[in-house]
């Protein structure tokens, strides 16, 4: 079960690329209901925990692109519950700017420090050049995506 849902998050990844986001939505939703069932029935598997922190930051980043950034940042912040996962510092990363465009600046400063703390941890998957700027550059100060 859970190899189809990296079908299906691979195809949200294609959509999201061709800008169908409504279509990445879809298959985003999809893998995302299979990696919570795989998870809940055993919560020690980590690489179900992973694939569920990926897809809901996936799900998130396609939100904030289609301007429903309430939605984005509570698939941000429902991945954080689980914890240190490989896209858990990105999570961070983009809630901190979400969350800054919104006018919440200190608290987006707090989810910044997460990133930056979680970046360093080794099961971050973000490239060399991705980690250098959650390092070093806020993410309300001009850092282009991941």
């Amino acid at each position: 079960k859970l190899d189809l849902s990296y079908t299906l998050s691979d195809l949200g990844v294609l959509e999201t690329k061709r800008n169908r986001l409504a279509e990445s939505l879809e298959f985003f939703d999809r893998a995302l209901r299979i990696r919570q069932q795989v998870f809940e029935a055993d919560k020690s598997n980590a690489r179900a925990r992973h694939a569920l922190v990926g897809v809901l930051a996936r799900q998130g980043i396609v939100l904030d692109q289609m301007g429903r950034g309430q939605q984005a940042e509570i698939m941000f912040r429902r991945a954080l519950t689980f914890g240190s996962a490989p896209d858990s510092a990105e999570c961070a990363y983009r809630l901190a700017r979400l969350l800054h465009s919104r006018g919440r600046v200190r608290e987006a400063q707090d989810y910044w420090q997460q990133a930056r703390t979680l970046v360093n941890s080794e099961t971050s998957a973000l490239s060399p050049g991705a980690r250098n700027r959650v390092r070093t550059v806020a993410p309300w100060q001009g850092a282009a995506d991941f």
